[in-house]
């Protein structure tokens, strides 16, 4: 019997070995990278039993499926979002330290992926701007999947917004997204020296104009939906003439205000699968004998979910329709370059809050917080303390506030002591759970909680503010708090938890329970591909996945 066993086992153990140098021995023809720009992690559960048959359902039932995996991070924010899924890095390596951040030196704000140097090929409506990941600091998976293959495979990334196109892409690859102002899409210098033929030719077609004469209709009928009744609540914020009603009308005498205000309908993902259908075809994208790595980056679902908050009408009608466009994806790409080929990773870059009012009637207290009234409360605080006539706060960028550096040095004051007063002041004030000193948390003078790690990963030593401001649960916390009805960028569960869904060749379906954080992706997408996982990662492979 004991031998029979030790049979057994070894057995066991050459199938394990024999499997698991199959999976990893697995070279796909095309990583199929999804983002969905504030998809929470319990959306697609929440309209589980009317998705299509194979869209979100694809991968929820023939993949890995992590039902816990929650960001490490504080700044749980678009540009940081993308950068961690990409990089396996947090905000000290990867340097995306908000979707903008105070530049000291200039004395002006950064956006994340500007680069003057790069202008937006045929934009000239705003000269001397332009595009790169230039403030990408961290090399990504498309990074390190061109460099094993020694240039042969190739990298294209697309969306609705410029960020995540390009934080996607690399230093490597291609990008394009939608462009608010023309209902084109465009890139930069960066990337090519003017627009391949087929771009101009499918921007010619003015693919966004088809919605002009449209309505955005409800898919089923109306008592089919969760949130039926939630069509018109005070504190929406449609853009353009959209409306807080269905039907939404997307047409608009301005132009420019037709092309912006399309990117908060559904419609809008589909003119960018459009584009990417267009992109997969001119470019035999997965079939040229060397895996390539598309990554799309759908946007509709962050502009809904601002314009009318998560627990809306429109945001659950938007994720039916999402269903139905990545259906149409999957599909398509089974017949281009085979699903069987094809490794399918979704996930997203942030959750999202429900709106504060809405909470408030709930019985939280949740407000709005005003930028303008804590800055000048702040200041004020900071004079009457150290006996001063100027302002030493000067900037708010989500989570930070920023110190005139210049003009501390020239009253002689300290910064650590005045970052600690800072941070008192806002302790005092309403909405604010904690407030942090940068210098105490980069010397490592904070007590080791997960609430203190979590602002240490969001921490950049050179593009973070000096005070970083948390919120209490469920308060509006923004640059400009009127902008949209509902928003992110917290530590709390409803900002951290995304979905992880992972298919393909050699995957084996599973729901995984346990707590994971998606810097694991990363590290997991290359050790799928055999190549070295990026140099700053330090997210851990998925379970199950080891």
């Amino acid at each position: 019997m004991k031998r029979c066993f030790k049979l057994s086992l070894v057995g066991l153990l050459l199938t394990g070995m024999l499997y698991c140098g199959n999976l990893w021995a697995t070279q796909p023809g095309l990583v199929l990278l999804i983002t969905v720009d504030q998809l929470r992690g319990d959306f697609a559960r929440r309209i589980e039993d009317r998705l299509a048959p194979d869209g979100f359902r694809y991968p929820l039932e023939h993949g890995a499926v992590y039902l816990n995996a929650h960001y490490s991070h504080l700044l749980t924010s678009t540009a940081a979002g993308h950068a961690a899924l990409m990089t396996g890095a947090n905000t000290p390596q990867h340097g995306m330290a908000g979707n903008e951040w105070f530049d000291l030196s200039t004395r002006r704000a950064m956006y994340n992926t500007e680069d003057r140097d790069h202008p937006i090929l045929g934009e000239t409506e705003i000269p001397g701007e332009g595009r790169s990941p230039r403030n990408l600091l961290s090399p990504t998976i498309a990074d390190q999947l061109v460099a094993a293959s020694d240039g042969k495979s190739r990298i294209f990334s697309a969306s609705l917004k410029d960020r995540g196109a390009i934080i996607p892409a690399g230093q490597s690859g291609k990008a394009f997204w939608y462009s608010k102002t023309t209902g084109k899409f465009v890139t930069s210098s960066y990337y090519y020296p003017e627009y391949p033929e087929w771009v101009v030719r499918w921007n010619n077609a003015g693919h966004a104009d088809q919605y002009r004469d449209q309505n955005w209709e409800l898919l089923l009928d109306r008592d089919r939906y969760v949130f039926h009744d939630r069509d018109d609540r005070w504190f929406e914020k449609p853009e353009g003439l959209l409306g807080r009603t269905f039907p939404h009308p997307l047409g608009n005498p301005d132009s420019k205000a037709f092309y912006s205000s399309l990117r908060s309908t559904p419609m809008a993902d589909q003119l960018l699968l459009s584009f990417v259908k267009e992109w997969i075809e001119a470019e035999n994208i997965g079939s040229e004998g060397h895996t390539d790595l598309l990554a799309v980056s759908f946007s509709a679902t962050d502009y809904v979910g601002h314009d009318f908050g998560p627990n809306s009408l429109e945001a659950e009608d938007n994720l039916l329709r999402l269903d139905r466009t990545l259906q149409e994806l999957f599909r398509f790409l089974d017949q281009r370059v085979g699903l069987d080929r094809t490794l399918v990773v979704l996930a997203s870059d942030h959750g999202v809050a429900p709106a504060p009012e809405r909470m408030a009637r709930l019985g939280t207290g949740a407000q709005r917080l005003h930028p303008v009234r804590f800055m000048q409360r702040a200041n004020a605080s900071l004079r009457a303390r150290f006996e001063i006539e100027s302002d030493l706060a000067i900037a708010f960028f989500k989570p930070g506030i920023y110190l005139d550096d210049s003009r501390l040095e020239a009253l002689g004051l300290d910064l650590v002591d005045v970052e600690r007063a800072l941070a008192a002041e806002f302790m005092q004030m309403p909405g604010f759970s904690a407030a942090y000193s940068r210098s105490d948390i980069l010397a490592g003078r904070l007590p080791d909680t997960d609430r203190v790690n979590m602002v240490a990963q969001s921490i950049h030593p050179n593009r973070s503010g000096h005070v970083i401001l948390v919120q209490e649960p469920f308060w509006f916390l923004s640059s400009d708090p009127e902008d949209n009805a509902a928003t992110h960028g917290s530590p709390y569960a409803y900002d951290t938890h995304i979905p992880v869904m992972i298919a393909g060749p050699g995957i084996i379906r599973q729901r995984v329970i346990a707590r994971v954080d998606p810097r694991g992706l990363a590290p997991t997408v290359c050790k799928y591909l055999g190549i070295t996982r990026p140099p700053d990662a330090t997210g851990q492979i998925l379970p199950g996945l080891e």
